[in-house]
């Protein structure tokens, strides 16, 4: 589908975006997409609408909203009759229910709204979910998947999308899931979309599950130890009783752990951990909160010159996975999710085969790109022939046509 002119009155039709407006509406555009006008639906509807006309053209879509992690996935170089849309304009609060536990929203809200507004009301998204960027919205947190240092107690993201509605590779509006967790029945389709990079369906509105906000939290920062204590020390605490909803190692500072809970609750539990384990600091709450934000958005090492890999993989294999990294001149990177997952740091002038590295040791390997104009082929595995297939097929059901967002998530 080819964007449609813009009329000699210098007007723009509804649901289109002139390249000037593009370029201000997110710095994060490349320069072909900012080049090429930009349809921006304002509802469902029209989404719909463009991808029906698309599906029948053989058009390639692209899709985008805050465009915050745009470094994260493969990028296929540009078709000829690609077509980039803003999901922008799907913003907003549909329905919150603090009573409930559930809020509704467009899928180009901004996340920042959002945890403003659960904020208030003393309740909390328990995924933590990557920023990554400022721009950062509800749709691009699911369609990317990424969870923060709660995930390994709390759950994925996936965990707690209630339902979603989207508009699959044919045009057809799509509602799967349910409002309320009661009413969560049929096919788990919000589960296969989550993660999935905008390559099964186009996110228009999600129904998220929400949890208390806790009170208050604390951060424990342990005496150094070798790579093996320490492994040894994490797994032992993800086991406790307490509140513990955050387990992480670093070289330079050793493990780290969080405890959050209420005011009165809170120091009882400390009392607890630090008889057993040797805690050198403890940082206060404003401190703690900002000791696990920095972990979460990988600052550190995304702000550092070099390649930036992501690996996911059984929680007592961190160490043997750090030592095949070191091995190769890889020295920053740090534990997160109680040793289930480990961001690394690659040296500008070093070529890592972190995909090799990962097999070794039963991970999922991702790279970051380092530049809008990367096509990052390697940014995601091979999969392996059988559950290739099974995604095969789920992504032909959804698209037959495979013309939503191609080869984004390495398929």
């Amino acid at each position: 589908m080819r964007a449609r002119s813009t009329p000699s009155c210098g007007c723009v039709p509804r649901g289109e975006l002139t390249c000037t407006e593009a370029s201000a509406r997110s710095p994060n555009w490349t320069a072909s997409e900012v080049a090429t006008q930009i349809l921006r639906p304002q509802d469902a509807s029209q989404l719909a609408g463009f991808v029906k006309e698309a599906a029948q053209k053989q058009t390639v879509l692209t899709t985008r909203a805050g465009n915050s992690k745009w470094d994260l996935g493969c990028r296929e170089s540009k078709q000829p009759t690609e077509q980039v849309i803003s999901l922008d304009a799907l913003s907003g609060i549909v329905s919150y229910e603090p009573g409930e536990l559930v809020l509704v929203v467009g899928a180009g809200t901004p996340l920042r709204q959002i945890e403003q507004l659960l904020s208030d009301e003393g309740q909390h998204l328990a995924f933590e979910p990557v920023h990554w960027r400022d721009t950062a919205t509800a749709g691009g947190t699911v369609a990317v998947g990424l969870a923060g240092p709660r995930r390994f107690r709390a759950g994925g993201v996936r965990d707690f999308v209630l339902g979603l509605q989207f508009v699959d590779g044919q045009g057809r509006l799509v509602r799967t899931g349910g409002r309320v967790v009661k009413n969560v029945t049929g096919y788990d389709l919000w589960r296969g979309l989550t993660g999935s990079f905008g390559s099964l369906g186009l996110i228009t509105e999600i129904c998220f599950k929400l949890w208390p906000r806790p009170q208050t939290q604390r951060t424990l920062l342990l005496a150094r130890q070798d790579l093996e204590t320490a492994r040894r020390v994490m797994l032992e605490l993800a086991q406790r009783p307490e509140d513990l909803t955050g387990i992480a190692f670093a070289p330079h500072r050793g493990v780290s752990l969080r405890l959050e809970g209420s005011d009165r609750g809170l120091q009882p539990q400390i009392d607890a951990i630090a008889r057993d384990v040797d805690v050198e600091e403890e940082l206060p709450q404003i401190e703690s909160a900002n000791f696990w934000s920095q972990l979460r958005e990988v600052e550190a090492l995304r702000q550092s010159s070099g390649r930036v890999w992501r690996f996911v993989l059984p929680a007592g294999h961190w160490v043997a996975l750090v030592h095949d990294l070191q091995a190769a001149q890889v020295d920053d990177y740090f534990v997160d999710w109680g040793g289930g997952l480990v961001w690394a740091l690659a040296p500008p002038e070093q070529t890592l085969d972190g995909h090799r590295i990962a097999e070794r040791h039963g991970a999922i390997a991702w790279r970051v790109a380092t530049s809008l104009d990367d096509p990052n082929e390697l940014g995601m595995p091979s999969l392996e022939p059988g559950l290739k297939r099974l995604n095969q097929r789920l992504r032909t059901a959804c698209d037959p046509g495979g013309i939503l967002n191609p080869g984004r998530s390495g398929l």
